[in-house]
């Protein structure tokens, strides 16, 4: 379960990017973001620990969620980085089209 904890709180950090990227990729939201993300992760990790491990902290759980954590950040980050290339890129060239389809007009 700490391996799907890890996963989970890979997925709550990706979101956290995704809306810091959203609100226009300040530093006080970036900030704020890492901060809602690292409290959601850190209940996480407390509360899996303490319902499958009766609140006993091993080496071996906090080893698996970190992993687990570091190999979600790292599979979806380069997932991410060509789905959002080929989604940019797709919005640029509409764009584009639909101005020159506009300044013709």
């Amino acid at each position: 379960m700490m391996l799907l904890a890890g996963f989970a709180c890979g997925i709550v950090f990706d979101v956290c990017r995704i809306l810091t990227l959203l609100s226009g990729n300040d530093k006080v939201s970036k900030h704020i973001f890492d901060f809602i993300a690292t409290l959601i992760s850190c209940a996480v990790l407390y509360l899996n620990n303490l319902h499958f491990n009766y609140g006993r902290f091993r080496l071996y759980v906090i080893a698996l969620f970190l992993i687990s954590f570091a190999l979600e950040r790292k599979l979806v980050q380069k997932l991410w980085t060509k789905l959002l290339q080929k989604w940019y890129s797709s919005i640029v060239q509409r764009r584009e089209e639909w101005k020159n389809k506009k300044n013709k007009n």
